[in-house]
């Protein structure tokens, strides 16, 4: 078992729960939303991460965050001494995380990875 951390604003590590396995792609919250009657199996993913009971992604964000029931965005990470770390690496001299160095957030949006850094600290 290893430890994953989850959380809100500038206390992103703040919650942690037990998981089988790392995160292994970039997932949200919303895009799980918009897709779960179409794509159930990136619920079955993200439900992994979240609060044991929680059945469907039906609650808002704001509810979801303000209850502390899913992570909205899962990053990829690796285990190191029974924890979750991102998986920061460099790509042709540029920041990545799992081997990309681009993702799209919630909104459809593509940001740089350079911005999960500041999360990161």
């Amino acid at each position: 078992m290893l430890t994953a951390a989850f959380g809100k604003g500038h206390n992103a590590f703040a919650n942690q729960r037990i998981v089988s396995q790392c995160p292994g792609r970039f997932v949200t919250y919303i895009d799980i939303q918009a897709s779960y009657r179409y794509k159930p199996d990136q619920w079955n993913y993200l439900k992994q991460f979240c609060r044991p009971g929680f059945k469907s992604p039906h609650k808002s964000v704001a509810q979801a965050l303000r209850d502390e029931d899913c992570p909205l965005m899962i990053i990829p990470s690796r285990p190191f001494l029974k924890r979750c770390f991102l998986d920061f690496s460099m790509k042709s001299g540029v920041l990545a995380v799992a081997n990309q160095t681009t993702f799209k957030d919630g909104r459809g949006k593509t940001r740089n990875v350079t911005d999960l850094r500041g999360a990161a600290k």
